[in-house]
């Protein structure tokens, strides 16, 4: 078997209705294969996003895109906790950022 790699940062799975994070798959680089196949839970009810990544100036690290960097690195970092979380897309329906869920206290 072949692996082809594809450098991304993180793939995140979220609720297409509440937007909210239901799952990752962590880390800098994945198989096609995890790009193609890999899922959680239902297809119908929930969207993959894969963090885009650009190459940082010194030529040898992967960082997320600029837009979503900080949080991104926190959630890698373990400062914030991703499934405490929702995606915030623009009107074109593209991941923009995270919102934190608030409790309901």
């Amino acid at each position: 078997m072949r692996w082809q790699l594809a450098k991304v940062i993180m793939i995140i799975f979220y609720d297409k209705k509440s937007k909210q994070v239901i799952g990752t798959v962590a880390g800098r680089i994945h198989t096609r294969d995890v790009l193609e196949n890999f899922y959680i839970g239902n297809p119908k009810e929930v969207t993959k996003f894969v963090v885009p990544f650009e190459i940082a100036e010194s030529g040898n690290e992967m960082l997320p895109k600029k837009s979503l960097r900080e949080d991104v690195m926190d959630f890698e970092k373990g400062k914030k906790k991703i499934l405490r979380h929702k995606v915030r897309l623009n009107n074109d329906g593209n991941v923009v950022g995270f919102d934190v869920i608030k409790s309901k206290r």
